[in-house]
């Protein structure tokens, strides 16, 4: 897995910039900028926001929790995250701003949903297998 310091550096050399071209743009030293890629000290977030912007990446992606890479999230889990739509996704928007209680009743809500539907399959099954020896 890529530290945030070599996920900043591979950023950089992709976008063809100098440390001291992105320091300029981030209004930091070159010092600056090669403590953070040497892991020796850490951006905060204004300037990994900005970072992102640059890069034209999310903040996720540049701090490693998202990407077709190999960095944080494992195979499995970034193939189910890169093949969401963006109904989905904003789907996602709306219940990341729901209160605790109501991603509660939420979740309730979706395992009702799930056993009708798993009824319904059952049922749809049931009445192939019926119409088949009929």
């Amino acid at each position: 897995m890529n530290t945030l310091g070599e996920k900043i550096r591979d950023l950089r050399k992709s976008m063809g910039f100098t440390q001291e071209e992105l320091g300029k743009k981030l209004n930091l030293r070159k010092s600056t900028i090669s403590q953070y890629e040497n892991n020796k000290n850490t951006p905060d977030i204004e300037i990994l926001k900005k970072m992102a912007s640059i890069f034209s990446v999310s903040l996720d992606e540049l701090l490693n929790y998202s990407s077709t890479n190999n960095y944080a999230i494992p195979p499995s889990e970034s193939t189910f995250w890169g093949n969401l739509t963006p109904e989905v996704l904003k789907l996602l928007e709306k219940i990341s701003s729901l209160s605790e209680e109501s991603k509660k009743d939420l979740e309730e809500y979706i395992k009702l949903l799930k056993l009708r539907d798993d009824t319904e399959s059952t049922r749809d099954e049931s009445s192939l297998t019926l119409e088949e020896h009929a």
